[in-house]
């Protein structure tokens, strides 16, 4: 009985009108039509209501009787009678608000716009083919067929692959067709006969290198930053010095780790000055008591470093000592990075956890000096200081 009613309802509604409409139905394929019935037929009078509130109220006509209004760029009417935004191909102008409704491809306010996957070709917008990669960020897409316009030394369907470095050099990211002008970060053009445009290493010019030309270094920087230690050396990568294999980090870094807190360790090396001799020969390593005082004797020492380097931190060899109580005393070696630049120095306490006040296994100085700094002159790597051990276990008679 209900349903009936509910019918006979809408009949009467459609003979009031004079003719049958149909209506919009959400995700239906009549979704996108016009709403015929607001456009012609009875609509009521301004005396039975009040105007709707116009979704976009520039666009009023205050031409008509304020019930239909003009849209952005409204052209019409075209094809029974409808109204379109820019034409018939952009959007249908919905007349009730003054509002487009854009057409597959176009947005903006009065469908004029491409959406983001569609292209202008002329005044019409058709869909983009994307290009494989994007180009590489190495060329120029054309839209329309979904290929790759590379630039001038790129090669490749996605304008990865470098038409120097097969020609060249695999380091080679620049050439002319005779030889190759710029390489990648790390090397230099080579200038010299034999090798002449090659891509040479920077590390030729000192293993912490990372910015050079054919002459010399021009930059550098700590191999730790290059993440080899924790996540492997890649192909180009330059091969770690002994010194960066045994160098001592104050935290752990597991092979593949992702913490960025392995980066703590990081020293900020820089270029000497040029008048300066090469690091590497003169680095010192320096004893004390081989006098039997509290001189120091020095012997020449092996670094990596040439011209990058600086001030640097100082750390024990080793960060466990052993000694009979007999042997009477203990030798204690420091090691600074840096490659030996300026002068820095360091104190050193002794704390003992294991005897009574009255007696001391370890005295914190050697029995010919009371000095407990520990000073690293000019191209000192590496100290070494001793230390008094007490046998308090020796039975007196």
């Amino acid at each position: 009985m209900t349903r009936n009613a509910f019918i006979l309802i809408l009949t009467l509604a459609a003979l009031r009108i004079g003719v049958s409409y149909s209506y919009r139905v959400k995700e239906s394929a009549n979704e996108t039509l016009p709403f015929v019935p607001f456009e012609k037929g009875f609509v009521g009078s301004h005396t039975e209501s009040k105007d709707p509130e116009p979704v976009n109220p520039r666009w009023m006509n205050t031409n008509r009787d304020g019930r239909l209004r003009n849209c952005p760029s409204m052209v019409g009417p075209i094809e029974n009678d409808k109204y379109h935004c820019t034409s018939i191909f952009n959007g249908y102008c919905d007349r009730r608000s003054g509002t487009c409704f854009c057409n597959d491809g176009y947005a903006g306010e009065d469908c004029q716009e491409c959406n983001t996957n569609y292209q202008m070709i002329g005044a019409l917008c058709y869909p983009k083919i994307e290009c494989p990669n994007g180009c590489s960020n190495s060329g120029v897409c054309d839209y329309l067929t979904g290929k790759c316009y590379c630039d001038e030394w790129r090669d490749g369907e996605d304008c990865s692959q470098f038409i120097c470095a097969a020609k060249f050099d695999g380091n080679c990211v620049q050439c002319d067709k005779d030889k190759c002008l710029e390489c990648s970060d790390g090397y230099s053009v080579s200038t010299t006969t034999t090798t002449l445009g090659i891509c040479q290493p920077c590390t030729r010019f000192d293993p912490r290198c990372h910015l050079c030309n054919s002459e010399k270094c021009l930059g550098c920087t700590d191999l730790l930053l290059h993440s080899i230690r924790r996540s492997g050396r890649r192909q180009n990568d330059p091969i770690l010095p002994m010194d960066e294999l045994e160098r001592q980090l104050g935290k752990e870094i597991p092979f593949g780790s992702q913490d960025v807190d392995a980066f703590d360790d990081a020293e900020a090396y820089r270029l000497v000055e040029s008048d300066s001799d090469a690091l590497d020969r003169s680095a010192l390593s320096c004893d004390q008591g081989i006098r039997n005082d509290g001189s120091f004797v020095c012997r020449r020492a092996v670094v990596t470093n040439k011209v990058c380097g600086y001030e640097g931190r100082i750390s024990f060899t080793s960060p466990i000592y052993s000694v009979m109580e007999n042997q009477g005393r203990i030798r204690i070696t420091l090691k600074r990075t840096g490659g030996g630049i300026g002068v820095v120095a360091v104190m050193y306490t002794v704390e003992d956890i294991s005897t009574s006040r009255f007696v001391k296994d370890v005295s914190p100085t050697a029995m010919y000096t009371t000095s407990q700094r520990i000073t690293f002159n000019t191209h000192e790597v590496e100290k070494s200081f001793i230390l008094p051990i007490h046998n308090d276990m020796q039975k007196v008679a």
